[in-house]
């Protein structure tokens, strides 16, 4: 769940334009996360690169709990 959290939470760090086109007052909010999204984009991609090294280092763990 915290997943789909993050990902909808990046996509609005992504696509800025799309949301200040719909929303003109959405500047406002966006001048406030401007200066810190390089260092929220470098702490999801820690957190991508981490969760891609479990999952292919606990793949083993297929064969004693199987997901069915």
């Amino acid at each position: 769940m915290i997943w789909g959290f993050a990902l909808i939470l990046l996509s609005i760090f992504a696509i800025p334009s799309l949301l200040l086109c719909k929303k003109p007052n959405a500047n406002e909010l966006l001048e406030h996360i401007e200066p810190h999204q390089g260092w929220i984009g470098l702490l999801f991609c820690i957190w991508g690169v981490w969760g891609v090294t479990s999952s292919v280092l606990n793949i083993d763990l297929f064969s004693t709990f199987p997901l069915w």
